[in-house]
């Protein structure tokens, strides 16, 4: 092991180098990789060290045997592990953490216990687990000197639950259109009641992995329960909207038995109708009036602008600028229009038919416009590009917005950037968890 000793003014001095903030700095911030501060006043800080800790700080864990209410474990720690905190966490709350462990610490403590010995055979009480559902014993190791080092997970999934009879629905498609879905549902005899949700395909399990932390979901039929909005009973026709053409969806359908029991998860494949073709999609701009057009309540000057998409075109989008700003990355911006959705279902990302809108821009301003779209392989076509500057004048007649796409706002001011989700917690199991031997 290797320590360093630094006088505490050669670290104030390397603080006011590096912060900046006061002329007379009284406290010491460290800030992890995730942005959490911890501050300590300066008048109690004796002395700063570095010091290194060689290998790995983990308790390791091994499974014997698992039930709803009790599991059998070994953990067995490395040499410099003096420490670990013990938890079990759902598995997909664990693979979060794996990708960020600077985490783990904080979500273990949530009911998890501090052990200081291993354990070759320890049993696990305290538990109350969901059937069918992957959970992870979870450890995170401490040193010597009490700081949370590597975490740990060993995964394992829970019996099945006993199911009464054969609860199942049967799911037709009654028709599918470029932006819609129509379906009959059927519930068995043996289905108490039943959830759905629809999610493009593949992306139910990316959703799941996203927010079952977040909101606290132990496992898909959890999710689609919560999704589904209402609990359905009966038989009925119902329809999917705004829907992208030539898109493969997945239907995912939870039934549930007499006894209020989980059924196992029933997916079926959908399709909406083709839009578009194999050959260079391609969107047309056409510059509209300049008029005077309420927006919230005051008379601003609007500039109306129509897009036109090919026979080629599956899907497009587009984008108004400043030339001042837009000539500083054309291509960056290109890209930005000609681009893919940062999260999976945003409403009006893409664009499927003709398209009218205004943008409130001021008079003798240079703008560029730009449009692209891709055909139905796929493909992105040549972005379209038009340079244009708003008369002078205002038209005194104000007109009206055609709104000619099957998904579009009224009203388009300007593109709006999806912010990243905040993720205010993660969901543990609530039981104060005890390792014995």
């Amino acid at each position: 092991m290797k320590k360093y000793i630094l006088a505490l003014a050669a670290v104030l001095g390397m603080t006011l180098s590096m912060t900046a903030q006061t002329d007379d700095p009284n406290r010491l911030l460290v800030i992890d990789q995730n942005g959490q501060t911890k501050g300590f006043n300066l008048g109690n800080v004796n002395r700063v060290e570095f010091t290194t800790i060689e290998g790995e700080v983990a308790a390791d864990i091994k499974i014997i045997s698992s039930s709803l209410t009790e599991l059998n474990v070994s953990v067995t720690r490395t040499p410099e592990c003096q420490s670990f905190l013990f938890n079990v966490i759902p598995g997909v709350l664990a693979k979060q953490l794996e990708s960020n462990p600077a985490n783990a610490s904080a979500y273990l403590e949530r009911g998890g216990q501090i052990y200081y010995e291993d354990f070759s055979e320890g049993k696990v009480t305290g538990i109350e687990l969901e059937y069918n559902t992957e959970y992870a014993v979870a450890t995170v190791g401490y040193d010597r000197y009490d700081v949370a080092c590597d975490f740990r997970a060993a995964y394992f999934t829970t019996e099945k639950a006993p199911i009464l009879g054969n609860p199942q629905v049967d799911v037709t498609l009654v028709e599918a259109g470029l932006t819609t879905l129509d379906l009959h549902f059927a519930p068995n005899a043996d289905t108490k009641e039943y959830y759905f949700c629809i999610f493009g395909e593949g992306q139910a399990q990316e959703q799941f992995d996203m927010f079952g932390p977040m909101f606290g979901f132990t496992n898909m039929g959890q999710m689609i329960m919560q999704f589904s909005g209402s609990a359905y009973t009966e038989a009925m026709d119902y329809r999917y909207t705004s829907m992208d053409p030539n898109t493969k969806y997945e239907l995912y359908v939870q039934p549930v038995d007499k006894n209020g029991n989980m059924a196992e998860l029933q997916v079926f494949p959908l399709e909406t109708k083709k839009q578009g073709g194999s050959g260079a999609a391609y969107v047309e701009i056409e510059m509209g009036d300049y008029t005077l057009q309420d927006w919230n309540g005051e008379m601003l000057p609007s500039q109306f602008i129509t897009y036109i998409p090919n026979d080629q075109t599956w899907s497009y989008r587009f984008s108004v600028y400043k030339a001042s700003d837009y000539d500083t990355d054309p291509e960056g911006y290109n890209a930005a229009v000609a681009s893919e959705p940062p999260m999976p279902n945003m409403a009006n990302w893409f664009f499927y038919s003709t398209l009218s809108t205004d943008y409130q821009i001021d008079p003798s301003t240079e703008i560029v416009v730009v449009a692209a779209a891709k055909n139905a392989d796929g493909i992105w076509g040549e972005p379209n590009v038009v340079r244009y500057t708003t008369p002078a004048a205002i038209s005194e007649t104000p007109v009206t917005a055609k709104v000619l796409s099957n998904n579009a706002p009224t009203k388009i001011s300007t593109r709006i950037v999806p912010r990243a989700i905040n993720r205010p917690g993660f969901a543990v199991i609530p039981n104060q968890i005890r390792l014995t031997k």
